[in-house]
């Protein structure tokens, strides 16, 4: 099914898409909408620079360059407007940089506690459960790591927790691995049955 086309231009200034109808002769290639061509040139150039600021500030990530470009907005004297919204982002995005590395906790998987080690059990355990059910094979020893650290990284992701894994967890992959292989062969007997 082809993509639906968008109907219309989109203003760079203010950051909307309108009819055909909104936009001048010199407007189409400009992509400036009536309205936003009668404000004064000053405005305008504004508007597009908060535009700019909005689009960085929605990243997951931002390059060094955009971080420059922020902190030059910031000290942006001519505009006052783009200069106050470009000091909250940034001040927002130095604040969420530090919390992300000083949020997250680090233990090793065997000093964890014992409620929290049977929570991850019972999610490692439906993940290869879920691969038995798919490939309808036991994983091997490298498929069985790359399963573990998927359940390590969802606890990183969800609680900021990274569980350094140990011997113990080791043990605990392949404990689960042995029970999952045995339930499932526990299922294949009862339904022959």
């Amino acid at each position: 099914m082809a993509k639906k086309k968008r109907q219309g231009h989109y203003c760079r200034i203010c950051g909307e898409w309108k009819a055909n109808e909104q936009f001048s002769g010199k407007g189409h290639a400009a992509h400036i909408c009536r309205e936003c061509a009668a404000l004064p040139l000053s405005r305008r150039n504004e508007l597009e620079r908060i535009g700019r600021v909005e689009q960085t500030a929605s990243k997951l990530r931002l390059t060094k360059e955009e971080w420059e470009l922020l902190e030059k907005y910031a000290k942006s004297t001519t505009y006052p407007e783009l200069k106050a919204y470009a000091a909250t982002v940034l001040e927002h995005r130095r604040a969420m940089r530090e919390l992300g590395r000083s949020a997250v906790e680090q233990a090793a998987y065997s000093d964890l506690e014992d409620e929290l080690k049977e929570e991850i059990g019972d999610l490692l355990y439906h993940d290869i459960l879920f691969f038995f059910e798919e490939s309808a094979a036991a994983p091997t020893w490298r498929q069985l790591d790359r399963i573990g650290k998927g359940v390590l990284k969802s606890y990183l992701t969800a609680f900021h927790l990274r569980i350094t894994p140990d011997e113990s967890w080791s043990q605990q992959c392949r404990e689960v691995s042995e029970t999952v292989a045995a339930d499932i062969a526990q299922m294949d007997l009862e339904q022959e049955d």
